[in-house]
């Protein structure tokens, strides 16, 4: 009852995610957007120029606070279901980094919730089959999941075992 609301400004918030992009702009020309907000950094090309994915995820954090006053999550993989994944779990203000090779290890413990494309109706009849977690999914044959789950049956199994292929596709 006591809450007061106020109205958004959509023009500032705009004006902010143009500079967070011009900062990521500074260390890689892949981007890919996904809202005003959140983006993937394809890094390969940057290592060589910017140094390692960490460093580079530091400097961007530090770059966005310092010239935006916000704080941001970043999460580093190598692949970009895995980064999503990452950049989720230290939130507000987390850096979380999976090795490769780790991927699986790292989507392990996670409920199949967590694995994209997983919808509250297919998290039900995974768990009715005893799938609780992305290891539960990840042991599963691929070819009875295709079977009970169709083409995204496949797909998931691939994304519980950190399997995702999807380039960065820039927006520009």
């Amino acid at each position: 009852p006591q809450a007061i609301f106020v109205p958004p400004r959509f023009s500032r918030y705009v004006e902010i995610s143009e500079i967070v992009f011009s900062i990521m702009k500074e260390f890689s020309p892949a981007i890919e957007t996904l809202s005003l907000d959140e983006a993937y950094l394809d890094l390969t090309a940057s290592l060589e120029l910017f140094g390692n994915p960490e460093g580079i995820g530091r400097e961007i954090k530090e770059r966005i606070l310092k010239t935006t006053g916000l704080t941001s999550s970043v999460g580093i993989a190598s692949n970009k279901f895995v980064a999503k994944t990452a950049s989720e779990k230290n939130k507000p203000d987390g850096l979380c980094i999976c090795p490769a090779g780790k991927e699986k290890e790292f989507l392990a413990p996670l409920p199949v919730r967590a694995i994209r494309g997983i919808g509250k109706k297919t998290a039900l009849e995974l768990n009715l089959l005893a799938i609780q977690t992305a290891a539960d999914l990840a042991e599963q044959d691929p070819a009875f999941l295709k079977r009970r789950f169709g083409k995204s049956g496949e797909h998931l199994w691939n994304l519980a075992n950190g399997i995702d292929d999807s380039p960065v596709q820039s927006s520009e």
